[in-house]
């Protein structure tokens, strides 16, 4: 089966690059970028022309940034250094096209080593390269691609055993600095590993099951240690711009206080979504704060004033939780069009079939993936509740989602789970 992978893995390459060409083409393939893209493009282009890492079309355009995380503005500096400045749009959108048609190759290896199954594994790797809020994030310049890209090739190098683990668990580290919120995953997985497979309570140290604990346990250790390289490397350079530490991202208060407060607390069009601080009522506007204090000085002041909030009005949490795993997780089209309602099944139909799969097959999955996964999940959930919700901030673990999505298909195909007759994963 595993000869297969490659020839199969550059179908669904193919697959996807063709669906985001065609959605890129309908919209235009060389249109401005817009929103985060806009600002990562910006920093890009300071990088390719040696300016250093600046935004130039910020508050602070003389000084070093750090409101966005370094690795998607570095990819595409390096593409616009190799291939020049003539159309940095296009460049950079097309870069972003290949990384969610490798990203979706990916998912069919994966999906492979995780269940053991071809057809579950090409139905997985079809499904992600057709994936609606995937193809609109690659067409629109975001840094999930890249993010996705990263993260599902530190897992496929983890699930090839332990020893292999710390180098996964060190390229994991470089996905956050496309994504900083992947820093919880270093709690998260060993807490998930521990739940899953500990030594007996009843055995002292010198048992035969303590022993054989000693080299994974080492492992996950030296991973974890790896894991936080890179963002700790990040924090070090910002430390150098501002003065403070840890410090992963200037946007954090930003992004905090505009997911916590009135507007977002109730039932409406903001529900467990974000706003624009100016927004706010009664708050003063971005400029006028950049005018008096530096990035890091701003998104501390956003912080503090959506704690504040949040200290006063504890009664709702339990709303605005809600709110934001509704905007993350229920495919509801909130502005309804022809292509969000599209959408919004399509996202309906992934996450039935992967309650499916998991119901059907979890106990026969790697081994190794029974631990990642919730790391993952987790880490997903809790930057949700903490934030914001929407379907971008969901989408990064639907990857990792797509296994049991091509499990629950065939399940449902054939009416019955997968199983050792299927060719069942080893861990």
């Amino acid at each position: 089966m595993f000869r297969k992978i490659p020839i199969c893995a550059a179908g669904i390459f193919c697959l996807a690059l063709t669906a985001g060409s065609a959605v890129s083409a309908s919209r235009g393939i060389s249109r401005p970028m817009t929103s985060d893209a806009f600002y990562y493009l910006s920093i890009a282009r300071s990088l390719a022309a040696g300016e250093g890492y600046v935004l130039r079309h910020g508050f602070w355009p003389d000084r070093p940034t750090m409101s966005r995380s370094p690795g998607w503005p570095f990819a595409v500096a390096v593409v616009l250094r190799v291939f020049g400045p003539a159309n940095p749009d296009m460049a950079m959108r097309l870069l972003n096209l290949a990384l969610y048609a490798a990203a979706a190759a990916m998912v069919f290896a994966l999906a492979a080593k995780v269940i053991g199954n071809m057809a579950a594994a090409l139905c997985a790797g079809a499904i992600t390269a057709m994936h609606p809020v995937g193809l609109h994030l690659a067409d629109e310049g975001a840094s999930e691609p890249l993010f996705v890209v990263l993260a599902l090739a530190g897992t496929l190098i983890m699930l090839g055993g332990w020893k292999r683990a710390p180098a996964g668990a060190g390229l994991l580290g470089v996905a956050t600095l496309v994504r900083p919120n992947l820093v919880l995953f270093a709690v998260l997985w060993p807490i998930a590993l521990l739940a899953r497979r500990r030594p007996a309570a009843d055995r002292g140290p010198d048992s035969e099951s303590w022993k054989r604990a000693a080299g994974p346990a080492l492992a996950v250790a030296a991973g974890i240690v790896l894991f936080l390289v890179p963002p700790t490397l990040w924090a070090v350079r910002n430390w150098r711009v501002c003065g403070r530490f840890p410090v992963l991202s200037t946007l954090q208060g930003q992004t905090f206080y505009g997911g916590n407060n009135p507007l977002t607390a109730r039932p409406g069009e903001y529900w467990g979504y974000w706003v624009f601080p100016d927004f706010i009522p009664g708050e003063r506007s971005m400029r006028e704060l950049a005018a008096e204090m530096d990035e890091q000085a701003v998104s501390e002041y956003y912080m503090r004033r959506g704690l504040e909030y949040l200290r006063r009005n504890v009664r709702q949490w339990p709303v605005l939780a809600a709110g934001k795993l509704v905007r993350a997780y229920a495919p509801v089209p909130w502005k309804r069009t022809a292509l969000s309602v599209g959408a919004s099944i399509f996202r309906w139909i992934f996450y039935a079939l992967a309650v499916l799969g998991m119901v059907a097959g979890w106990r026969r999955t790697n081994t190794a993936y029974r631990a990642i996964f919730p790391a993952f999940a987790g880490s997903n959930v809790i930057s949700v509740l903490i934030f914001w919700g929407c379907a971008r901030f969901a989408f990064p673990l639907d990857p990792f989602l797509a296994p049991f999505v091509g499990a629950g298909l065939r399940s449902a195909v054939r009416g019955r789970g997968f199983g050792p007759a299927d060719g069942e994963a080893q861990g």
